[in-house]
C-alpha cells in the first residue's frame, strides 16, 4: 500500500485485519506468502526474507542464506520446507520451524519461473522464468536432477503434481497437456486442448 505496509482481510468478514509489516524498514513492493496454520506468513523481495506473526506483526525468523537476494520463495505444502531463488541460479532448501539452512543447490538457469514441492516433500520441480521448455525435478535430499521433463518443444505455461507425488502435469502456452511419471522420467500421455 502507499502507506508502506501489506493489508489483509479477513475473508470470512471481510473485516480488515491489522497491517502488516507497517514499520518504515521495510522494502515496498514485498511479496507475501501464507503459511498453512494462517498464522504466519512469508515476507520476502529483493533482500531477506522474513517468517512473520500476523496476530502482532512481530518477526519470528530472517534468513537469507547463499543467495545474492530472494527474489522467488516456494513453500511446502506442510508448511515445513521453502526453496528461496535468486537470480544468480542459486537456491536454498529451509527449515521453516527453525529457520536453519539445510542445503543449497545450482539451478540449471539464473531466473526460476516455477517451483512446487511434491505433496511428501521429497521432490520439488522448477521451471526456467520466461520461454521454459523444459521443467526439472529434482530430489530435495539428494540435490540432483532425477527428471527433464517437457520435451524442449512447446514452452510451458503451468505444472503440477498429482496427490502422490509420482506424477507430473505440463500445461503449455499452445494448449496442450502432457502428462510425465516421476519415478520413470516417462511420458504417460499428452493431449491438446
Amino acid at each position: 500500500s502507499k502507506q508502506r505496509g501489506i493489508e489483509g482481510w479477513e475473508t470470512a468478514t471481510g473485516k480488515p485485519l491489522q497491517k502488516i509489516l507497517k514499520k518504515n524498514d521495510y522494502k515496498s513492493g514485498r511479496e507475501l506468502l501464507f503459511l498453512p496454520d494462517e498464522k504466519r506468513a512469508l515476507v520476502y523481495k529483493n533482500g531477506p526474507a522474513n517468517i512473520i506473526d500476523l496476530k502482532n506483526d512481530s518477526i519470528l525468523l530472517s534468513f537469507n542464506g547463499n543467495t545474492d537476494s530472494i527474489s522467488k520463495l516456494f513453500v511446502s505444502g506442510d508448511g515445513s520446507l521453502a526453496v528461496s531463488c535468486s537470480d544468480n541460479g542459486k537456491a536454498d532448501i529451509w527449515d521453516l520451524a527453525t529457520g536453519n539452512l539445510l542445503s543449497s543447490f545450482e539451478l540449471p538457469f539464473n531466473s526460476i519461473g516455477t517451483g512446487l514441492f511434491s505433496p511428501d516433500n521429497k521432490l520439488f520441480i522448477t521451471t526456467e522464468q520466461g520461454g521454459a521448455k523444459y521443467a526439472y525435478v529434482w530430489n530435495v535430499s539428494t540435490k540432483e536432477i532425477t527428471d527433464t521433463l517437457g520435451g524442449g518443444v512447446h514452452l510451458i505455461k503451468s505444472v503440477v503434481f498429482s496427490n502422490t507425488g509420482n506424477k507430473v502435469a505440463i500445461g503449455f502456452f499452445n494448449g496442450l497437456i502432457s502428462l510425465w511419471d516421476t519415478e520413470k522420467g516417462e511420458q504417460l500421455w499428452e493431449k491438446q486442448f
